[in-house]
């Protein structure tokens, strides 16, 4: 379901992209947990749906439900781009930035 739906994204097909994308997240969700990498991708498929079909105020929305984890990805994401990290690099991230340790890492090589 997730992958059909991100295809009818890319044709442009909004309307049937955003009904399989909420029942892929709500899915997700309900059987992985909301922090899993799979559910995550389907919460970032989303966002990346509606900043495509111009609808930035539903972007932001379903944004600010990104968990902590993901939140800490986007602030030490290198200035040319986003990067991917593993569920378990931003668990570190996410420890590291509540302990005030430093996380001066090369995203260079990722």
């Amino acid at each position: 379901m997730h992958e059909l739906a991100v295809l009818y994204k890319e044709k442009g097909d909004y309307d049937k992209a955003e009904q399989l994308l909420l029942e892929a997240l709500e899915g997700r969700r309900l059987k992985l947990g909301d922090t899993h990498t799979h559910t995550l991708k389907s919460l970032n498929n989303l966002i990346e749906l509606y900043e495509a079909w111009g609808k930035p105020e539903k972007a932001n929305e379903w944004r600010a439900k990104l968990p902590q984890a993901e939140n800490i990805r986007k602030r030490h994401s290198p200035p040319n781009g986003p990067i991917f990290l593993t569920y378990k690099a931003s668990e570190f991230l996410d420890k590291a930035c509540q302990q005030n340790v430093s996380t001066d890492l090369d995203f260079s090589i990722i």
